[in-house]
């Protein structure tokens, strides 16, 4: 028996010229055997062809014949993907004819797949048309969102997984539309910014909140990434943008309109106004464009959307993409105080999500101001920065923020207590009482901001921009309601962008409705100027 290495080879033994390897030429090549001088012929059985495909690393490069040292320089791969199938197919014969050839494995690295199955768990048939076409599915919601959707999913742990269109409609809602709505927020008011190096000197709590969480995703993402790990690679960016999004813009847009105010816990202020605005505007366009190259391998559209936006780039020039980018280096020192301020901002987010709990189950809506709330932290008074103070204020729509003194129990207006940790289970127990009683001044302002948010939403139903200003018209029975108008009016001017108010049914208005305000009907209209 003879067992040819490489087309020369047998073309040397045969005397002829090999052009076609398939089975039915290669067949008819006889030659004298040079020990017995009999005729030799090729043994008519196929070797598994899984070897061939074993074979891959040698013959891509045709190795041993061509290409030594860069074969050798890249040998054994670091990283090969296939699906779970292939346990016992081609990672077998890889590693079978590597440890054979070269006594080593074929590969350093897997990610192995599931296998995707029919929403109801069954195998995915055209017969049965039991699963959505995917060229409608990228049509519809986009390739990123499809992209998120499996990586994020059991099926690139080797699990099976049953694909359901609603995944994928929950992606493009969680990651896509929530990002864009911050970029054309941002998009709004940007301006030209400071330099992303001076970003880490803003004094504000929330800037410094938003870098550090990116810090943290940087460092999972990266973290992940090295060890192969795509599920856990893609799952914070998700969280990241509902961090970004819910909370950071949220809690900075007066910061982006220049309508910021020192907070009363802090005497005169920590800045200038234009300052705070500009670090806003500097900090969320250095996150942004941080983001972007995180996000770039895994949903390479909105990325490169993104990029091209807030750099300013916007695809003019054809040599510059996200996917030319390097990859976000990682801050190498975390100090005591940005540890302590993200610390301090979790903890306020875990209050304001308590408090607004203790409203809704007492039936006062978040628009009605309240006048205090005691907090404590354990055995102490929790004294974080005077700006996050000022936040879970503004965010529960409460007046003051009081210590827990031994009267808070005995009180005659409602009291509520809870307890809770943190969610890394540190020893943070807190106490927490809320005065839910209502002055009339309360009452007055909590009117005047249903009334803002009702002529609010006729602007948005009237396709007003932030640029147009109106003419508010109303008519009203309530004394509580005619009293926020005649009292209150510069404020409500200023915060429904109008010029003007009046008392008066107009027939020339562009839109109009009757709401309810505190069990009364107002009715409302609006006139663009």
């Amino acid at each position: 028996m003879k067992v040819f290495g490489s087309v020369a080879d047998l073309e040397k033994a045969s005397g002829e010229k090999v052009t076609d390897l398939h089975k039915h030429i290669v067949d008819k090549i006889t030659f004298k055997c040079e020990k017995c001088a009999g005729i030799m012929q090729r043994v008519p059985d196929v070797l598994d062809t899984w070897f061939d495909s074993g074979s891959m690393p040698y013959a891509q490069m045709h190795y041993p014949f061509e290409n030594k040292e860069k074969f050798e320089a890249n040998f054994p791969a670091k990283f090969i993907a296939e699906g779970v199938d292939q346990t016992r197919a081609w990672f077998y014969y890889l590693h079978v004819l590597s440890n054979a050839i070269k006594e080593r494995p074929a590969f350093k690295n897997v990610i192995v797949n599931g296998i995707v199955l029919a929403e109801d768990g069954k195998k995915m048939s055209k017969r049965l048309n039991n699963y959505p076409d995917p060229s409608l599915i990228f049509d519809k919601y986009g390739a990123d969102a499809m992209r998120y959707y499996l990586l994020s999913s059991p099926v690139m742990m080797a699990d099976n997984f049953n694909f359901a269109e609603g995944g994928v409609v929950e992606a493009l809602r969680k990651n896509n539309m929530v990002l864009w709505n911050v970029y054309k927020f941002y998009e709004i008011y940007a301006v030209e910014t400071q330099d992303f190096a001076s970003l880490r000197t803003s004094d504000n709590v929330l800037d410094k909140w938003i870098l550090f969480k990116l810090e943290q995703l940087i460092f999972e993402v990266t973290d992940k990434m090295n060890d192969y790990d795509l599920p856990r690679s893609v799952r914070p960016i998700t969280d990241f943008i509902n961090d970004l999004s819910t909370w950071y813009i949220r809690r900075s847009r007066d910061r982006f309109k220049g309508e910021s105010t020192p907070s009363p816990l802090e005497g005169e202020g920590r800045g200038e106004v234009g300052g705070d605005k500009e670090a806003a505007l500097a900090t969320t366009k250095y996150v942004l464009t941080e983001l972007a190259k995180v996000m770039a391998p895994f949903m390479p559209f909105i990325a490169e959307q993104l990029w091209q936006k807030v750099t300013g780039n916007d695809f003019k020039d054809e040599n510059k993409s996200v996917h030319l980018e390097e990859w976000p280096k990682m801050q190498l020192t975390i100090t005591n105080d940005e540890l302590k301020n993200n610390e301090d901002m979790e903890l306020a987010r875990k209050l304001v999500e308590r408090i607004l709990a203790f409203r809704d189950e007492k039936g006062i809506k978040v628009r009605q101001p309240l006048q205090s709330v005691n907090i404590r932290k354990h055995s102490t008074e929790w004294t974080p920065d005077d700006q996050i103070r000022k936040i879970v204020l503004e965010e529960v729509n409460i007046k003051e923020w009081k210590f827990f003194g031994d009267d808070v129990k005995s009180s005659d207006n409602y009291w509520a207590e809870y307890s809770f940790k943190n969610s890394d289970e540190e020893k943070y127990s807190f106490q927490l009482a809320i005065d839910f009683s209502l002055s009339e001044e309360l009452i007055l302002e909590g009117t005047k901001r249903e009334l803002v948010r009702s002529i609010n939403n006729l602007r948005k139903n009237a396709n007003m921009s932030i640029q147009d200003r109106a003419i508010i018209y109303w008519q009203a029975e309530s004394e509580m309601v005619a009293k926020v108008f005649a009292e209150m009016a510069k404020e409500l001017k200023k915060d429904t962008l109008s010029n003007e108010i009046k008392n008066e049914k107009s027939e020339g208005v562009d839109i109009v409705k009757e709401v309810k305000v505190n069990d009364e009907m107002v009715w409302l209209g609006i006139k663009k100027v």
